[in-house]
Parts: structure tokens; sequence; C-alpha cells
């Protein structure tokens, strides 16, 4: 059987342009849901103006986050952005908090897009990629603050939040933005499309508890982010327009249009939930 960590290698391999492409140009390019304070106007529908909204609602979904996780309070010495994708989060927090952020991230490929967007956005001193898998991570103690967003789904929690507790400072902030499933039928078409295992917010809660990560708050900010679904659909279809109908990046695209708009229903309907999370390590 394939591991954990194999398996999202494998699912992220060949994909860093195409997040790029779908989510840049950058230096700050996040691959992560949105934040819409009210619904998005589709006043402009354009690619240009929908890339723009999408852009925007993902760097909202972090400043929303950093109020609600009280970050700059934690945060301001060693920062480990776990799972950091190209590094747009972690030069975020950098910029916004002056912190040292450690990028971790287990895709090769990625480690080199996270070099050159920091450097891109002037914060190159600041921030460090590391290629790791959490789960054996050996760091012990070096941390004031650790920050998943929406990575944690992919790992098995049970062997990754031990890791994180450990590279932790006592008192030291874990920060959570993250999907769960609220009707568990879901787990398996949510994990064979994004690679990931994704759980409950129950199960979550139980297993901090034992890897010694006390949850001191949490926001359902579901209704906020459903509308990513909207945003990526529009885009999908422009990307269709452009790609010929009989070539593997057209089935591949139709594939992301059924499943998009699953979990659009889904996130409506209430069958997945967004969450940020506020943890210590005690």
């Amino acid at each position: 059987m394939e591991s954990a960590a194999g398996a999202i290698r494998q699912h992220y391999e060949g994909r860093t342009s195409r997040i790029i492409a779908r989510y840049g140009p950058g230096p700050r390019v996040h691959y992560h849901m949105t934040y819409f304070d009210t619904p998005p106007s589709a006043a402009d529908p354009s690619e240009r103006a929908t890339r723009a909204r999408l852009a925007q609602a993902q760097e909202r979904l972090l400043e929303r986050a950093a109020e609600f996780w009280d970050i700059g309070r934690y945060a301001a010495g060693e920062l480990l952005d776990i799972g950091c994708g190209v590094g747009g989060g972690s030069i975020y927090w950098a910029q916004r908090l002056g912190a040292r952020v450690t990028a971790c991230t287990i895709s090769p490929e990625q480690i080199p897009a996270v070099a050159a967007f920091s450097r891109q956005a002037r914060v190159g001193h600041l921030v460090t990629p590391l290629l790791a898998d959490v789960c054996e991570l050996a760091e012990d103690g070096r941390y004031d603050a650790a920050v998943a967003v929406e990575s944690l789904c992919h790992m098995p929690v049970d062997q990754a939040l031990p890791r994180i507790r450990a590279a932790l400072r006592t008192g030291g902030g874990f920060f959570v933005e993250d999907g769960f499933v609220v009707d568990r039928t879901w787990c398996m078409p949510f994990n064979d499309y994004f690679a990931s295992r994704v759980g409950t917010f129950g199960d979550f809660v139980t297993s901090a508890g034992h890897a010694g990560l006390a949850v001191e708050d949490t926001r359902d900010i579901t209704r906020h982010t459903r509308d990513f679904w909207l945003q990526t659909l529009t885009l999908l279809d422009f990307e269709l327009e452009r790609c010929a109908e009989d070539g593997p990046q057209h089935a591949r695209l139709l594939r992301s249009v059924h499943w998009h708009s699953r979990f659009l229903r889904a996130w409506y309907d209430g069958s997945i939930e967004s969450r940020l999370v506020r943890l210590r390590a005690v």
C-alpha cells in the first residue's frame, strides 16, 4: 500500500505550473479556499475579473484567519508553515509579522517556486523552504507557532499532530484552517479527488488532545468559503474553451468541473464544513 507521503507527492507531481497558472502570477500564490464577507458580485464575468476576485478572497481568508487566531501574539519569531504549497502563505506571514518562516512542503517541485517567489517578494531572508514529511519532522521545541492552511486534511493526523506538538515550544500556538466532513459519505470522494485523508472535526479534536494540543477556540466559516467553488468553476470554463476536446487536458478539466460542482453542493448543504481552529501546545 502506498504511504500517505507517497500519495501526496504523486498528487502534486506536475501540478505546480498549473497551480501558478490558475492562481498566479505571484509572488503570493495561494492554493486554498476563499473568504467572501458577502456573496461575490458577478458584475464582471471576465476571466481577468474572476482571477482577481479569487486572489483577493484567498488573501482575505488569511486576513480573517489571522484576526481570529490572534496570530501576532505567537508568531513574531519562528513560524512553521505546514504544507506551504508554492509559498503564498509563507510570504504573507513573513511580510505581515516579520516572522522567520520555515516553509515546509512534501513536494520537491514546489521548493524552487517557494524560493523564487520569496526572493521576488523581498523576503528571501525570512522564508526558508524545507522539503520534509511533517510526520517525520525532527525539530523539537524550535517553533513559537505553526500554521496549517488546508494541509492537515492530507495527513494521517494521529501521526502528524504529535510531531507538530514536539516542534512547538510549550505554550506555542498552532493555527489551522481546513475542511472537515459532516456527512462521512463524503470522505471517499473527497479523498479520491484530492489524495487526502479528510475526517470530522470531532475526530481532529480528539487526535489533537492526545497529541498535547488543546483547542482554545474554533469558528465555522463555511458560508464564507463555499463560493470558492463558483469562482473555480468559472475559471475551468475558460480553460476548457482553450483546449482541444480530444486531448488529456480536456478530460482532466471535465473531471474537475464535475467534482467542483459536487463540492459546491456539499458546502452549501452542510455536508462539508470549513473551520478556523486555534490550539495551544500544552
